[in-house]
């Protein structure tokens, strides 16, 4: 009987046993089962960190969402998407872009140029602009050759807005090198608007170093001779000016300069004619009298010509000065007036006859008409064909 309820016993054990085991492998096998079968709207319930500028930001668990197009919009919110970063804006005049052209500047600047006059003056001004405080070489060469198409634009076509921006520039820029840049530039379009812009701030602007600028700008604008010729259109804005400048010595200079190098009839004959007047100061005669040895322009011969024509009154500064004139030009024609002029010359003019020769033998047409007329002429004052012979033969 003992044995058959060990026996028993035993078997009731085997089977709690049994169970248990079973019953744990089937709660392994469900939480296996359960981690397999993850839906997507339970990855959304974990927390999910985003690593952004050294800082983790968590993003808490959202409620759970049936609708698949709603949960979409959940899944683009939660999921890091790319950060664009912000373009810093680039002020025009600290810097610029690189210019379509530059490569070609520097291989080819005449194909370039050919290119740049194509276009609008606006665009070339506008970029020139923006490179004038730029100091590297590939900026200084386009920019050269930016004003040389520049020059040539504004030289056939005036521009009204670009006189306006450059009175502005002139008047309210703070840059001192701007200015003498934009200064520079006028002197070399050399037009009647150019002109015009610089004597309205050669006498408004208050800061010496611009004034001086625009001055001596002004003092060689009547020696650009673009297309081979005299700019006679230049003298009259000059010639309205000179009076208007008279009380600034420095100013009236330049201007007195620029209109005996134009050399315009109207313009020499304002300068001679003043010398009868009262309202120039000695210094001021002086100016003028220095002046016309810059006259090169043949328009003015025929004005001179008239000027001294059977007139010997040798205390007539017109006379003089139209005599200067005529030797400073050095051309055979105002040497064969000078010529004509001195055969009737009174003794006493023998000083302005040597000093008007001696200025006409640098120039080889006059040396060689003198060569062949000055022996078969009779002079009334012998004094004075000696003393072009004189001059002659010191060459």
């Amino acid at each position: 009987m003992k044995k058959y309820n060990v026996v028993i016993f035993g078997l009731f054990f085997f089977v709690v046993i049994s169970i248990i085991i079973w019953v744990y492998i089937n709660s392994v096998y469900q939480s296996n089962s359960d981690k397999t079968n993850r839906t997507t709207s339970d990855l959304h319930s974990e927390v999910i960190t985003e690593k952004s500028s050294d800082k983790k930001t968590v993003i808490k668990k959202p409620e759970v969402i049936d609708n698949p197009e709603t949960s979409k919009f959940i899944s683009q919110q939660i999921i890091p998407q790319p950060i664009e970063k912000e373009v810093a804006v680039v002020p025009e005049l600290e810097q610029t872009k690189i210019s379509p052209y530059h490569e070609l500047i520097q291989h080819d600047p005449i194909a370039a140029y050919e290119i740049l006059i194509q276009e609008e003056t606006q665009n070339l001004w506008n970029r020139w602009v923006k490179l004038l405080d730029s100091n590297n070489q590939v900026s200084i060469d386009e920019k050269s050759v930016l004003a040389k198409a520049l020059i040539y634009k504004l030289r056939n076509n005036d521009d009204e807005v670009f006189y306006q921006q450059t009175e502005e520039l002139l008047n309210y820029s703070d840059s001192k090198k701007h200015k003498a840049m934009l200064i520079h530039l006028l002197k070399d379009i050399a037009t009647p608007s150019a002109l015009n812009t610089l004597l309205n701030n050669a006498q408004t602007t208050y800061d010496q170093d611009t004034k001086s600028n625009i001055v001596r700008a002004i003092y060689s604008i009547g020696e650009n001779r673009w297309n081979m010729r005299f700019h006679t259109e230049l003298s009259p804005l000059l010639e309205k000016s000179w009076l208007e400048v008279s009380h600034d010595q420095y100013v009236f200079k330049a201007v007195t300069m620029s209109i005996a190098k134009i050399g315009a009839p109207k313009g020499i004959q304002l300068l001679i004619d003043s010398l009868d007047s009262d309202i120039l100061s000695p210094e001021q005669m002086t100016i003028i009298e220095y002046s016309m040895r810059s006259v090169r322009n043949r328009q003015s011969i025929h004005y001179l010509k008239a000027n001294i024509k059977n007139d010997y009154d040798i205390e007539n500064k017109g006379i003089i000065f139209s005599g200067t004139a005529l030797a400073a030009m050095g051309s055979a024609d105002s040497t064969k007036v000078l010529l004509d002029w001195a055969q009737n010359a009174p003794a006493e003019s023998n000083k302005y006859v040597t000093t008007w020769f001696n200025m006409v033998m640098r120039d080889p047409a006059s040396i060689a008409l003198l060569q062949q007329k000055l022996p078969l002429l009779q002079f009334k004052n012998n004094v004075i064909k000696q003393s072009i012979s004189n001059q002659l033969e010191r060459l």
